[in-house]
């Protein structure tokens, strides 16, 4: 039997200070705190003219990177391009 916990933790969620990245300490231990075994976790990165996107699935007992995504990237006015590479 798999017990499923869902947990959707954002910047804007960081009750320490609204809209401020929270480093993966503080995240992890958010995760621990929601009861959650494992997380994925993404960053969105924009340089110039592109977005850069990269995730990964996160053991949180042991913080462990379990399985990391291939960076995708895309020109900043094609996001739907970024979000078909990630599918």
């Amino acid at each position: 039997q798999i017990d499923t916990v869902v947990v959707a933790l954002t910047l804007a969620g960081n009750e320490s200070a609204p809209g401020v990245s929270a480093g993966p300490a503080e995240f992890l231990a958010s995760a621990r705190q929601r009861g959650a075994g494992t997380v994925i976790s993404g960053e969105l990165f924009r340089q110039e003219s592109s977005l850069r996107f990269q995730a990964q699935m996160i053991d949180v007992g042991q913080g462990e990177i379990l399985y990391a995504v291939e960076p995708v990237s895309a020109s900043a006015d094609q996001e739907a391009d970024l979000l078909e590479a990630l599918q």
